[in-house]
């Protein structure tokens, strides 16, 4: 028997915690897989800050954002850009 099967045998907090891990991990893998089938990049951005409370990543990590949400890192910059611009407008 391995290390977690006895873990989960003997600790009911630590199969609580796997099981809540798991629930959240397919609710990240469900939610990226709905963004990645939608077409434009507005789209896509949209539908992930819905998932994220409207929140942004931080500037050091827009290329990775970027790639989470498969879009270029240009066409992301553009986006938040056309963005930016309208608010301003």
């Amino acid at each position: 028997m391995s290390e977690v099967h006895r873990a989960m045998r003997d600790t009911p907090e630590f199969t609580a915690a796997l099981a809540a891990h798991l629930a959240q991990e397919v609710m990240r893998l469900r939610s990226r897989s709905e963004i990645m089938a939608l077409k434009t990049v507005a789209a896509r951005l949209d539908s992930w800050l819905a998932f994220h409370d409207h929140q942004l990543p931080p500037r050091g990590k827009r290329v990775e954002f970027a790639r989470e949400i498969g879009v270029s890192p240009e066409a992301l910059y553009r986006e938040l850009a056309r963005r930016r611009d309208k608010d301003v407008a």
